[in-house]
């Protein structure tokens, strides 16, 4: 949870008691055992790891301050059903009461990396926008290394082209040397293919 005071964000992890009542501050984090039904209706088990509060900080950080993460403006400038219609979803939000003067005209759409009628690129670096350049960028916790995933980085300033092997592997492999390094419990298998495949495009 971050919690903004007026003049900077703080933060704090916490987790739900047995009864779903209450949530109770963790400092130091928990391992917990989670079971469900994934959506091939096979059942999975996996320990769920609680961040502890020192690692907030290791998504959370822009320079030397803490920071929120969320959709961008060019994450929410896309049509979405409502209702029989369909509509830019800024604009629905604004229509709501939700967004102030959401004017769309001008405004950039980060492409869906799901929409496999989309060419390959642009794919795979939104993919790479949206899970890992919080960190790779010039601000985040990964600028002291070699890559700057942004989508709007030219491609010869992100350090993909001399990465791009080790990438695929640190996002398949579990443990201390996964990425992203905090947050996640299970290899995205979906988003491993699509880094790969675009990596294998990638000329040598």
């Amino acid at each position: 949870m971050l919690l903004y005071s007026g003049s900077k964000w703080n933060v704090a992890t916490y987790r739900w008691n047995e009864a779903q009542t209450d949530a109770e501050l963790l400092t130091e984090g928990a391992a917990v055992p989670v079971y469900f039904e994934d959506r091939y209706g096979k059942r999975r088990h996996l320990v769920y790891k609680i961040p502890a509060q020192k690692d907030c900080g290791t998504c959370h950080r822009s320079g030397d301050k803490l920071v929120p993460l969320g959709p961008q403006i060019r994450n929410l400038n896309i049509r979405v059903e409502v209702g029989e219609k369909h509509m830019n979803q800024l604009a629905y939000l604004e229509k709501r009461g939700l967004l102030a003067q959401a004017d769309v005209r001008g405004l950039t759409s980060l492409p869906d990396y799901k929409d496999s009628s989309l060419a390959l690129t642009p794919r795979a670096r939104a993919y790479l926008e949206m899970n890992c350049a919080h960190c790779h960028s010039e601000t985040g916790t990964a600028a002291s290394t070699s890559l700057d995933l942004r989508f709007d980085t030219p491609f010869e300033k992100t350090g993909i082209g001399y990465n791009k092997e080790n990438m695929v592997i640190r996002m398949n492999t579990m443990g201390e040397y996964h990425m992203p390094k905090i947050g996640t419990t299970t290899v995205d298998e979906e988003g491993v293919k699509l880094i790969r495949d675009y990596i294998k495009s990638l000329a040598d």
